[in-house]
């Protein structure tokens, strides 16, 4: 997956790619996670390793991490949760002694946290995103109008002069306006 993206750093990404290779990272961390959830639980269940606990509460803390660093793509942290934290969990719920079964019980209190966690870290990203770019047209046009202002106008000749192309400018005065 690295070597995918540093070879896709090279070259610009079109605009009209990034919806279809945002699903496709959504796509792949849930199948990975899911991969690596049910891996969790069949192992915890068969008792394949000496320490029962080692597995499922490694992929504990490796889901929660993932989801919390998958919090712009919502969908993609919730199902790292749902998919990677939440097999291990039940299984120790429902297969374990004591030990695990609190732990399973702590594990998935911890992940509907995070869950909640992931959904306020992106309202509160959207609510940003949306505050800079009212921000942005608020400095960029005049308050009554609507009509770009002294800033945006210099803003769009400085980009035409720093583009080459040719261009000319007109000045209107307007008594008593």
């Amino acid at each position: 997956r690295m070597t995918f993206w540093v070879l896709r750093l090279r070259k610009p990404v079109a605009d009209q790619d990034i919806p279809r290779l945002l699903k496709m990272n959504v796509g792949v961390s849930l199948l990975v996670t899911s991969s690596l959830g049910l891996a969790a639980a069949i192992t915890f269940i068969a008792g394949t390793f000496g320490s029962q606990l080692l597995v499922p509460m490694s992929l504990g803390f490796g889901a929660t991490s993932i989801a919390h660093c998958f919090y712009t793509l919502r969908p993609a942290a919730v199902g790292t949760i749902v998919f990677g934290l939440f097999p291990s969990s039940l299984a120790m719920l429902f297969f374990g002694n004591f030990d695990a079964q609190m732990l399973g019980v702590s594990m998935i209190s911890v992940g509907l946290l995070m869950m909640r966690f992931v959904a306020e870290q992106y309202d509160q990203l959207i609510q940003s995103l949306l505050l800079e770019d009212e921000n942005r047209r608020l400095a960029h046009s005049d308050p009554l109008t609507g009509i770009a202002n002294r800033r945006a106008i210099m803003n769009a000749l400085n980009a035409l002069a720093a583009s080459g192309s040719s261009f000319g400018v007109a000045l209107l005065d307007l008594d008593g306006f």
